[in-house]
C-alpha cells in the first residue's frame, strides 16, 4: 500500500507472485548476501546455470564489491550460452 511502490508487497518474492512472474516462491531463485560474500563467483555462476526457462532471479547485492561477483558470474554463464534479461 505504498504509494511510492505501488504493490502491496514490498517482500520482493511475493512482489513477483502479485506481478504474475512466478505462481509461487519456490519458482525464484533467490541470490543472497551469503552466496556472493561466501561462495563467490563459483557459487553465484552455478546457481545461474541452474536457472531454467524464465525463472526469476532475485539478486540481494549491498555494494558495488557485491555486483562486480554477480558480474563476472553473469558474463560467465553468458559466455556458456545461457541467456537473461
Amino acid at each position: 500500500k505504498d504509494v511510492v511502490f505501488g504493490f502491496s508487497n514490498a517482500h520482493l518474492p511475493s512482489w513477483v507472485i502479485e506481478k504474475g512472474g512466478a505462481d509461487a516462491v519456490e519458482q525464484i531463485r533467490t541470490i543472497t548476501l551469503a552466496d556472493i560474500r561466501l561462495g563467490g563467483v563459483v557459487r553465484v555462476h552455478s546457481i545461474l546455470l541452474a536457472a531454467q526457462g524464465n525463472t526469476p532471479i532475485i539478486v540481494n547485492a549491498a555494494s558495488y564489491e557485491d555486483l562486480d561477483i554477480l558480474s563476472v558470474a553473469l558474463l560467465r554463464a553468458l559466455e556458456m550460452g545461457k541467456r537473461f534479461l
